[in-house]
């Protein structure tokens, strides 16, 4: 695979081989690796796609079974179905541009609407409330802000020993006494999704007594 993240530059696809043994590897333009469909523009579509494919499916079951299920039931068949499939891998694919992720959105939207009797019409905030689940743009907050504890108490696989950075003045500033990483410039709207140039906006909103919570796991109930 070739990752280039210029959309409008097509590599032809002899351009480049790459041979093992004597043997030609095969080029390919999207792979799957541990359940996360990776392509070639790093843009997430096919595994969005394939995401949204599954949702629907699962809308369908939900639609037509919840008539004879019980709320607990119900909510048991999304947390296992529903949102595990959404939070994982959300970390990567959570970066998508706006319009791939309004796709899976809608689905989800539809869901809950199902999950709770409403009509296709229902404003979906207040639907959220009271099944007391998270929409899509909270849940990639919480994963940006779950990275930044783990970078912050040294979590993360050694790959990642650099990538935030302290601010550099040694003036104790209450940006700088808040436990904060100094803000990396965005050079194009693309860089704008990356978690390098994200994780620091997300973590200077943290409150500081939840930002040293004593586990990940009391983090993520206060956050």
């Amino acid at each position: 695979m070739l990752v280039n993240s210029r959309n409008h530059l097509q590599l032809p696809e002899n351009c480049f081989e790459l041979d093992m043994g004597g043997f030609p590897i095969a080029r390919t333009n999207c792979y799957e690796y541990l359940g996360i469909l990776f392509d070639d523009k790093l843009s997430w579509e096919p595994h969005i796609s394939e995401l949204c494919k599954k949702l629907s499916q699962i809308a369908g079951v939900i639609f037509k079974q919840r008539s004879l299920l019980s709320k607990q039931a119900l909510m048991s068949v999304y947390h296992s179905l529903v949102a595990s499939s959404l939070r994982y891998g959300l970390i990567c694919w959570g970066t998508a541009n706006q319009n791939l992720l309004q796709k899976v959105n809608v689905i989800h939207n539809r869901i809950v609407r199902y999950l709770t009797f409403s009509l296709p019409c229902s404003t979906a905030w207040p639907l959220f409330c009271s099944l007391k689940v998270l929409p899509l743009e909270i849940m990639i907050k919480i994963e940006w802000g779950k990275t930044m504890y783990k970078f912050e108490n040294k979590m993360l696989p050694l790959a990642f020993e650099s990538y935030f950075s302290k601010p550099k003045h040694q003036h104790g500033t209450r940006f700088a006494t808040s436990l904060n990483f100094e803000f990396v410039r965005a050079n194009s709207s693309r860089d704008e999704s990356m978690l390098r140039i994200i994780g620091p906006r997300v973590w200077v909103g943290v409150p500081l007594k939840i930002k040293k919570s004593l586990s990940l796991k009391i983090f993520i109930k206060e956050y």
